[in-house]
């Protein structure tokens, strides 16, 4: 059970989802800025937990089930972590005009909003 907070495994988290996340319908500057402000939000908004579950299921594939074994939590609790991580990101993405967006192949892009 990894329950204690790893600095350094926080760190490659960040990393991780931070160039995991496709950026699309966005020109050569949005995308340098959009970067920098995802890296913002990823480093000071999202507790630890809500990087760690939304690194585990996006980029490194696992599904809610086997998150939640690894943790000894319950499934919900992983999804509504995940779900209020990606909601958080999303709050403050609205500024800038574009949207995160997951769907069910594991995948989070960056999207123009609407």
């Amino acid at each position: 059970m990894k329950e204690d907070f790893d600095p350094v495994q926080y760190k490659l988290d960040m990393v991780a989802l931070n160039n995991y996340i496709q950026m699309e319908q966005l020109n050569e500057w949005e995308n340098k800025h959009v970067k920098i402000a995802l890296q913002h939000i990823i480093r000071t908004k999202l507790t630890p937990k809500q990087l760690r579950y939304i690194v585990e299921y996006f980029y490194e594939g696992k599904n809610c089930v086997e998150i939640a074994e690894i943790y000894s939590v319950n499934r919900s609790t992983v999804t509504r972590t995940i779900r209020r991580g990606l909601k958080t990101i999303n709050d403050y993405l609205q500024y800038l005009d574009v949207r995160l967006i997951g769907n069910n192949n594991n995948e989070i892009r960056l999207k123009r909003r609407k």
